[in-house]
């Protein structure tokens, strides 16, 4: 199936901006920037919008939902619903706890993974089409304050990783643009170990 829209989970307000709850919002911004594309407001569907127009290829939107987390999965919805874009052809970025910091995942499965975004986005369309695309930011030692934990800002040590790893895979982003979907996420899978072997 066609990629058609890549879409990323965030809290869209200035003081959540560099949180690790925000890093889908920071890859989709690292991605445009890269294939000069400008923001501007969704006719439909909250949020904001930009198109990737690669040569001889149809183009790909790109989509910032604007509300908080817990309900941006409904505009992300509503948007795919009005242009009729079926969820096995959306891409989903955003950050993940179950993963280690830093590492990225694409793949399809059914659940949320306890994400409200994800949750959210689940209510309103089939999330077990969807292709994610998976940023791991690690888990608080203490669990209670896993609320708390992605709402922060990564430190030093983790901003390192995570910066890494969003230039690694934007690096390879023709792949994305060009429909080689599967190619991409091999890469990702590639550049994930080499990580693990550095000992990142």
């Amino acid at each position: 199936m066609t990629l058609k829209l890549i879409a990323a989970l965030g809290n869209n307000e200035e003081k959540y901006r560099n949180t690790r709850h925000n890093i889908g919002f920071e890859w989709l911004d690292r991605l445009a920037k890269k294939y000069d594309a400008s923001w501007q407001q969704s006719s439909h569907g909250k949020g904001t919008v930009t198109k990737l127009t690669p040569e001889h290829q149809d183009s790909i939107t790109l989509f910032k939902p604007g509300l908080l987390m817990n309900i941006n999965g409904r505009p992300i919805a509503d948007y795919a619903r009005y242009f009729r874009i079926e969820p096995s052809q959306i891409l989903l970025v955003y950050d993940d706890l179950d993963l280690q910091t830093g590492i990225i995942k694409c793949r399809r499965s059914a659940g949320h993974g306890g994400h409200n975004g994800v949750r959210d986005l689940g209510s309103h369309l089939d999330i077990s089409q969807v292709l994610r695309l998976k940023i791991g930011i690690g888990r608080p030692t203490n669990k209670k304050m896993t609320s708390h934990y992605v709402l922060q800002d990564p430190n030093e040590q983790e901003y390192v990783r995570i910066n890494q790893a969003i230039e690694s895979s934007i690096a390879h982003s023709n792949l994305i643009l060009s429909q080689n979907i599967n190619a991409y996420c091999e890469q990702l899978a590639i550049i994930n170990q080499q990580e693990k072997s550095d000992g990142i």
